[in-house]
């Protein structure tokens, strides 16, 4: 799976899944008391929301044998019952490349000419971006980053993606910038943990889903029996 979204990413697609790199890691780390006690003490703390992810894959499709370092430091919001990806933003950066990308993922039900944008905190404008391609998991985005916009991520608290859904309402979600500076410059992380606590969490997502289905089926169950003796 990882290889596989490095290959996508390699076309520009961001498709790496979390709800943040805190609830990966926690998902991943072990559960003895002094873990636990830990993790209380870090809840009080502010979350990282970014995790960064590195493989040498080859970007170029004519020269298959000549892989480069790419990494991706990226959030993602997460419907916690659907597991759709809500929004994701990522900075992208290729070996011999002099600068990096910021790509946007959003959902497909947008209008594709408008494009998207992001704002960091307050700012009076917005940055553009235009729809590369949508696939399955939703349409990307995607403008160079310079170093202004790199040094503003670093130093904000929050960016907002922003686009036009095809009905004409604003799709606006906001994501934490906690974390980014130190995930950006720091060591990407163990990409065999990554892929496990993605497992594990995509897995609590269907049990999830299991259990509202639970319960929406017997809300119905209990409903049609109150409607058959009302009519009796």
């Amino acid at each position: 799976m990882f290889t596989r979204n490095f290959e996508l990413l390699r076309r520009g697609t961001v498709k790496t899944a979390t709800l943040c790199a805190a609830a990966l890691i926690a998902i991943a780390g072990s559960t003895t008391l002094a873990s636990a006690q830990k993790k209380a003490a870090d809840a009080k703390k502010p979350s990282n929301a970014w995790v960064k992810l590195c493989e040498r894959v080859a970007t170029d499709p004519k020269k298959p044998k000549v892989k480069k370092n790419v990494c991706i430091t990226q959030t993602e919001n997460i419907d916690a019952l659907s597991g759709m990806v809500r929004a994701a933003v990522a900075i992208r950066t290729i070996e011999g490349q002099k600068e990096p990308r910021v790509l946007v993922t959003v959902p497909l039900n947008m209008v594709i000419p408008a494009g998207t944008q992001i704002k960091i905190d307050d700012a009076k404008k917005g940055i553009p971006l235009k729809y590369m391609f949508c696939g399955v998991q939703g349409c990307v985005a995607e403008q160079a980053a310079n170093e202004k916009l790199i040094a503003d991520l670093a130093k904000g608290k929050e960016v907002t993606v922003a686009s036009v859904t095809v009905s004409g309402k604003i799709y606006e979600l906001k994501m934490p910038l906690t974390g980014f500076s130190a995930t950006y410059k720091g060591k990407p992380i163990d990409p065999k943990k990554y892929a496990e606590a993605r497992k594990k969490l995509y897995k609590l997502i269907r049990a999830r889903q299991a259990e509202y289905a639970k319960k929406v089926q017997e809300a119905r169950k209990k409903k049609a029996e109150e409607d058959k003796k009302k009519k009796n």
